[in-house]
């Protein structure tokens, strides 16, 4: 048999309010654990879905619909350059190459001073990639010997006439028109 002591425990005022409003105190407790959630944790992700923030749903749907016009855009660019003759887009590379094809220019260039009796003794190129040339663009610094006036003249209208598309942009003659300069821009797509 087992001796029970008594103690002479005696409640202080907390506890007698501990045990009287416990279920309060929780109640209270977890309700301000709420409360401090949902003002630091929620209300900052609440905020982001008003006015153009970045979970707005309206703002989303706006760029949605943008995005969804220029696919269309697109889709019936598509369909407008499937419609385009394959023969038409070759001729399209005559007059503006699609990529840089340097030798292609040359071939011309030196073919149009064939027909006209000149002799290419010369030549200096500036590719638009190159710092400070213009982007798209061949720039080619030539030397002609046998240019008499009627050659030259010859020459510059064969070049207008030719069908790439090319500038002269610069002209100068030399020792009586025997020594000819020529800068001849042409042009390709990037």
């Amino acid at each position: 048999m087992a001796i029970i002591q008594q103690s002479n425990f005696k409640p202080k005022w907390y506890h007698i309010i501990l045990v009287r409003y416990l279920i309060i105190i929780i109640v209270v407790i977890a309700m301000a654990a709420f409360l401090v959630e949902y003002l630091f944790i929620i209300s900052p992700y609440v905020n982001q879905t008003r006015d153009g923030g970045p979970l707005d749903l309206a703002t989303h749907e706006k760029i949605l619909q943008e995005q969804k016009q220029y696919l269309e855009k697109l889709q019936q660019l598509q369909a407008e350059s499937d419609t385009i003759n394959r023969a038409e887009l070759e001729k399209l590379n005559f007059v503006v190459a699609n990529k840089l094809d340097m030798a292609a220019v040359l071939r011309q260039l030196e073919s149009l001073a064939a027909q006209t009796e000149m002799e290419l003794i010369g030549l200096g190129v500036s590719i638009g990639e190159k710092e400070g040339a213009e982007r798209g663009a061949i720039t080619m610094g030539l030397s002609f010997t046998g240019g008499e006036y009627r050659s030259i003249k010859e020459y510059l209208s064969t070049i207008e006439k030719n069908i790439r598309i090319m500038d002269v942009t610069d002209l100068s003659m030399k020792e009586i028109g025997n020594l000819f300069f020529l800068s001849v821009k042409s042009y390709y797509l990037e």
